[in-house]
């Protein structure tokens, strides 16, 4: 009964007005002094306090020059606090807060017998870090997720869905998700963005932040949520890094090689990675369709057999110089390389009813290149103590070159041959795009801070779709095939946001985003022109509730947009048979969504409800009938899509050497098709992941997920599952990493079948069969030393660059 309440507006009343019972107070202060075994002060000592219950930081800082520290906490209740000294062995006190001034007695350290002219400084924070606005997952904490790659690490964690096929992610159900890295959107398109996903290394993550509603700050367009990679930072002086090399094989052989680096010396800051990926692979797909009218009876069977080998170089150079206490200056550029070698054969039958039967047979090469370019340039000024000023450019150009060639021969059922079609496809698009933002934030007060910005997004790209046939000795154009097409874009945006702590157990942040966007897409041949000027406002909610030392709830509410994206609206073709192809939607609408979510946190456990209204869905890849009866896998408006989800989250800790990560999600989805009325739907989702540390240098990790069978739009996908085991060795000297890893151990199959939307005539059911078993060996070696200087630490705001995702 909880989940269809959320969507009432009692709820979020009452939830205010409970906030308001407590008595509004200061932050709880904790002082004290470290001192070591002569009674010296002990300076630049780590301070943190952690919260007992789930072991979350809450307060840091760093001891003066006489060993003195304070720090300040929201709420009572049982603490630890945490030291960490670059000379001294680590210790933590517990600390029961009951006043508002807490005074701890003096602290001794002990000296450290460790060699400081080579030494890593780490403290342990726990996996997830539920925050108002997001969970943040502290990826590089975590022993057997350092491996592998980042793509690899989004599958295992909670609510997220990774589907490599269709080049999807979901968040708790949702699509149309945008990926950040270090703050800034990555502003490519989805397959392109999960083929760089699966090259960079998870050794180079320090955290994923899971943003499933996010705050004002952030860009409307990305409905499904969003998922911010941060990466690893040194902030002592000295150069060091690591390099990967991995060998693979599943049904044919893959390859990679990585390495990254960070040089810092004092003010400035070097750092860059440099990755090649290279993947032979094997798919068959299968598709059957069946056409019922009057005028036909007609159905096909065609299996194809698929050989891609695909290649990724990528790399990224980055500099942050610090002018001043106040400013700081940073630059980075990014660059990305994908190639696609495919070909593919292809069987089958075409029954024309009552008795007559087609042989086919097609062939198809694909050779596809994919280039990216990415250029930023970022200020930080801090005016004073309490106000910061955030500045940021970017550049991003894109170009996809797709071409295809077509051999298709028919023959009647004594396999003589009657027709061969030979034609080509090609598809040329370049994209540009430049993107401006500022950022003002002012602590008004300890309880109180504001936020405004301002971002605009201007984009230009254009697009060529060629078909040409062979006839006789010449390719002639297909007109109806080809077609030529411009797009011109600028979004403005406009926000404000508020940060109020009400009381030491309360605190809501409110927000409002203006968005408008004014389209002009133009197809040439067609003389078909989309003019769309669209402007709308996005209010946002959170609202945090600390009910004891061991619980809290959380929740929000936010308007999102989803805005077709150029592949949507714009033509292309991509034939996977004769009469079944892949295209684009012109006369698409954007969607708008209401999201409201519930958390309730209770120690390590958590459980999350989520409601999602969405009016006009977009669907991608549903299958439908055209005029001229060919099979189109293309994006489709839906009247409605209300989705109500529960996520559960059961961590569990058997022994010091034995954890496991468990994660339930349970999703009711109720959709408004164009002409058949409502469907409704139910499908779950579990993860587990266990860990086993059999010593400090051994690692296994046995990952497990199932989700059942689901409605998506106008068609039905079949369960899926996985089961991943890895084995890792470490060396403690050096940090240097062996891994065995096996995936997909069991069959990576699954079919999608129509419901017949539109046109009760026709039925189709594909049927995808991947790669599976993969065995890789992996290992990172990393290098350079860490010269320990003791320096002030800059603070930085993070940067945030808001654009909209083209997928």
């Amino acid at each position: 009964m909880l989940l269809p309440i959320l969507s009432k507006p009692f709820l979020i009343i009452s939830f205010i007005l409970l906030c308001w019972f407590g008595n509004i107070r200061g932050q709880y202060s904790i002082t004290g002094e470290v001192l070591d075994n002569k009674n010296l002060p002990v300076a630049y000592t780590k301070i943190s306090v952690v919260r007992l219950s789930d072991s979350s930081t809450v307060a840091s800082s760093m001891t003066t020059l006489d060993g003195k520290y304070k720090l300040q906490v929201n709420n009572m209740g049982e603490y630890f606090v945490s030291l960490i000294s670059w000379s001294y062995k680590n210790s933590r006190v517990p600390v029961s807060i009951r006043e508002l001034n807490t005074i701890i007695p003096a602290i001794h350290l002990e000296p450290s017998e460790v060699n400081l002219k080579e030494v890593s400084i780490k403290a342990n924070r726990p996996l997830y870090e539920r925050q108002i606005d997001r969970v943040a997952v502290n990826i590089g904490n975590q022993n057997t997720l350092v491996s592998g790659s980042v793509l690899e690490v989004l599958e295992k964690l909670p609510g997220v869905k990774v589907d490599r096929q269709t080049s999807s992610l979901s968040l708790n159900g949702k699509e149309e998700v945008g990926i950040m890295l270090e703050g800034k959107i990555v502003n490519i398109p989805l397959s392109s963005l999960i083929q760089m996903l699966n090259t960079m290394e998870a050794g180079n993550i320090k955290q994923i932040e899971l943003i499933t509603n996010p705050p004002a700050k952030y860009e409307a367009g990305n409905a499904g949520g969003l998922i911010n990679i941060l990466l690893n930072k040194r902030t002592t002086d000295g150069t060091n890094g690591a390099y990967t090399t991995a060998l693979g094989f599943g049904d044919f052989d893959k390859q990679r090689l990585a390495v990254n680096w960070n040089t810092r010396k004092k003010a400035l800051n070097f750092f860059g990675d440099l990755s090649y990926n290279r993947d032979r692979s094997y798919r068959r797909f299968e598709n059957y369709k069946t056409i019922t009218t009057n005028a036909s009876n007609y159905s096909s069977a065609i299996v194809s057999s698929r050989f891609p080998t695909s290649a990724n170089y990528s790399g990224r150079l980055g500099l942050d110089f610090s002018l001043n206490d106040k400013t700081t200056l940073g630059s980075s550029i990014y660059g990305l390389l994908n190639t696609w070698d495919q070909h593919v054969k292809s069987r089958g039958n075409i029954y024309y009813r009552p008795d007559s039967i087609v042989n086919l047979g097609i062939f198809n090469s694909e050779n596809s290149k994919k280039t990216l370019f990415t250029g930023n340039v970022n200020l930080a000024y801090k005016i004073d103590k309490k106000s910061n000023l955030d500045v940021d450019l970017d550049y991003l150009y894109f170009y996809n070159k797709n071409p295809n060639f077509y051999e298709n021969t028919y023959a009647d059922a004594a396999n003589k041959e009657i027709l061969k079609d030979v034609f080509t496809s090609e598809k040329r698009t370049p994209v540009n795009i430049w993107a401006a933002r500022t950022d003002y934030g002012v602590q008004v007060n300890k309880n109180m801070k504001l936020e405004a910005g301002y971002k605009v997004t201007l984009t230009s790209l254009d697009n060529l779709v060629s078909v040409a046939r062979l006839l006789g000795q010449e390719y002639v154009p297909d007109p109806a095939m080809s077609g030529r097409s411009h797009l011109n874009e600028i979004i403005h945006a406009f926000y404000g946001s508020a940060k109020w702590n009400i009381n030491k157990n309360t605190t809501m942040n409110v927000g409002l985003r203006y968005e408008n966007s004014d389209t002009h897409l133009t197809i040439i041949e067609q003389k078909q022109v989309v003019n769309r000027n669209l402007g709308r406002v996005f209010p946002t909610l959170f609202l945090s509730r600390t009910l004891n030392a061991n619980s809290t709830l959380l929740l929000s509410y936010g308007k999102r947009i989803s805005r077709p994206t150029y592949n949507d609206l714009a033509p292309f073709i991509l034939f996977l048979d004769p009469t079944t192809l892949y295209n684009g939607n012109i006369s698409l609408k954007p969607s708008l969504s209401d999201v409201y979510t519930l958390t309730y946190n209770f120690k390590r456990y958590s459980i999350t409800t989520e409601f999602i209204n969405t009016i006009d869905p977009i669907f991608r890849f549903q299958p439908v009938l055209s005029e001229d009866n060919r099979q189109v896998f293309m994006p489709i408006n839906l009247k409605n899509n209300k989705i109500y989800s529960a996520l559960l989250y059961i961590p569990v800790r058997l022994s010091d050497w034995w954890q496991i990560d468990n994660s339930l999600q349970g999703v009711l989805q109720s959709t408004q098709l164009l002409s058949r009325g409502r469907l409704s739907d139910s499908y779950y989702r579990i993860k587990s992941t266990q860990n086993f540390m059999l010593s400090k240098q051994y690692y296994i990790q046995v990952f497990g997920s199932y989700q059942s069978a689901r409605l998506t739009g106008a068609s039905r996908t079949s369960p899926s599952n996985k089961i991943d085991v890895s084995i890792d060795k470490k060396w403690l000297a050096s940090n240097d990493r062996l891994q065995l890893s096996i995936s997909n151990i069991l069959s990576d199959r699954y079919h999608v079948t129509s419901i017949n939307e539109g046109n009760p005539n026709f039925s189709a059911l594909t049927d995808y069969r991947y790669e599976s078993r993969i065995v890789r060996l992996t290992y990172t070696h990393t290098f350079g030393n860490i010269k320990l200087e003791v320096q002030r630490k800059i603070n930085k705001a993070i940067d945030e660059i808001e654009e909209r995702v083209i997928k």
